[in-house]
């Protein structure tokens, strides 16, 4: 879907991720997974409420080798989650 030299600028940012949702159930047309499947909608909760970056302790993306990220119907597990969320939003691309 992305030429090679969009994948290497893609690859290159810093505030951008990209995660691959390869679940079972992605919801009316394909487009409502993230609020029909548990994993997707509690993985936007932990970037959300706890600023996790992808693959950090308490969200265990897998990686596809090419750079991105994966998201399936098995996550999450084992998740271990902050005590209190920040009470400052994270400035980025640091």
């Amino acid at each position: 879907m992305f030429s090679p030299e969009e994948l290497q600028v893609l690859r290159g940012l810093k505030t951008v991720q990209i995660v691959d949702a390869r679940i079972s159930d992605p919801g009316a047309f394909g487009h409502d997974y993230f609020h029909s499947n548990p994993a997707v909608s509690s993985d936007i909760i932990m970037l959300m409420r706890y600023h996790m970056n992808p693959g950090e302790n308490g969200r265990p993306l897998g990686e596809d080798g090419k750079g991105f990220w994966i998201i399936d119907d098995k996550y999450p597990q084992n998740v271990t989650l902050p005590s209190t969320p920040p009470t400052t939003r994270p400035t980025g691309g640091e």
